[in-house]
């Protein structure tokens, strides 16, 4: 098993979002198709804002 972790979230023009995953000894990037959703999430944890009441998946 490899340990990634996120690199980068973009926004793809005809698919969505994309998140990089990357490992630490290894150059290449992982992407990931994911909704709006879901990348809202994850960017909220990463820059690490607390919201007022958990959301459905916490």
């Amino acid at each position: 098993m490899i340990q990634v972790k996120v690199a980068n979230i973009v926004l793809s023009r005809d698919k969505g979002f994309v998140i990089l995953l990357k490992g630490d000894e290894d150059p290449r990037a992982l992407p990931v198709f994911i909704d709006q959703l879901q990348a809202q999430s994850i960017i909220i944890v990463l820059s690490g804002e607390k919201l007022p009441r958990p959301l459905t998946h916490d």
